[in-house]
């Protein structure tokens, strides 16, 4: 990814953003070796942005994203925006392997849209990844949380329908 991290006053400190950076070199060597994907030399030189804010807070005020997004990534900029939380660092974890999985999943064809069910679905399954104390990467465990919100959404007759989800627009 080479991901560059912008470093400011307002962002995280440098051994949380570190930290965050290193595992997302990691999951990009694991990505490129699961789905056998070679980068075309033009993206290798280029780099992603990659910023990490200390709070919530910060990340809502210097993004102006709506509350309850946890992060996002933007193809356009081609940044990758989401934040630290000290009471809960392995959700942040979580979140930076979701987004994270917007932004590869972006670099194997940056000009394809792909769909929403998608490209949901495999940051999705890519959010709930985990490094061992081996330094070994896995991926596709349950995310108790989202089977809570899915479970809590049927009941209260919020669920989406699949024909709803499989023809959402791009």
């Amino acid at each position: 990814v080479g991901a560059l991290l912008a470093r400011d006053p307002q962002r995280c400190s440098e051994e949380v953003a570190d930290d965050y950076v290193e595992r997302l070199e990691q999951y990009y060597k694991e990505f490129l070796k699961a789905w056998r994907i070679t980068v075309a030399p033009s993206l290798k030189k280029e780099k992603q942005k990659f910023f990490l804010y200390r709070n919530a807070e910060d990340f809502y005020k210097f993004t102006k994203m709506p509350r309850g997004v946890l992060g996002y990534f933007s193809p356009v900029q081609g940044e990758l925006h989401l934040f630290h939380d000290d009471q809960d660092p392995d959700f942040s974890i979580s979140v930076l392997y979701h987004e994270g999985n917007h932004l590869l999943t972006h670099l194997i064809d940056t000009g394809y849209l792909y769909p929403p069910w998608m490209n949901e679905g495999m940051a999705e399954y890519y959010g709930s990844a985990e490094i061992d104390e081996d330094g070994d990467f896995h991926v596709g465990g349950l995310q108790y949380g989202r089977i809570a919100a899915m479970r809590h959404d049927d009941a209260t007759g919020q669920a989406m329908r699949i024909r709803d989800v499989m023809m959402a627009p791009r």
